[in-house]
């Protein structure tokens, strides 16, 4: 009777033991894949568009930056093709007013598609 008790004792140890062990790797595993989940999700997680590949708003730059010295009246009253509208704000540009590079075009190309020729 007593080989019988130590055979059922050593069983019942041998599987606790067998269970914490397996228990334990499982947290182990699914720690491993919870930081690797979260590292893929940081990892595809879009960057932030460059300034220079968002579209300007060529309207709202003629009508912020322009008027700063004079009405949109004469803006409206010209008519010009792309190459005379580009001559236009490079001459304003010229003159004090504050555009970059990009913004000139964007408000060159918006002149020529509301006031072309």
């Amino acid at each position: 009777m007593r080989r019988v008790f130590c055979v059922v004792t050593a069983s019942l140890l041998l599987l606790a033991w067998a269970g914490a062990s397996c228990g334990g790797k499982k947290e182990a595993e699914a720690e491993t894949l919870n930081t690797t989940t979260a590292e893929v999700a940081t990892a595809v997680e879009p960057e932030p568009l460059p300034a220079e590949t968002v579209a300007l708003d060529g309207r709202e730059l003629t009508e912020k930056k322009c008027t700063v010295c004079h009405t949109l009246d004469r803006v409206q009253k010209k008519k010009a093709d792309l190459e005379g509208w580009k001559s236009t704000v490079n001459r304003m540009i010229g003159k004090g007013a504050q555009l970059d590079a990009r913004e000139a075009e964007a408000a060159a190309e918006y002149l020529t598609a509301e006031y072309g020729k």
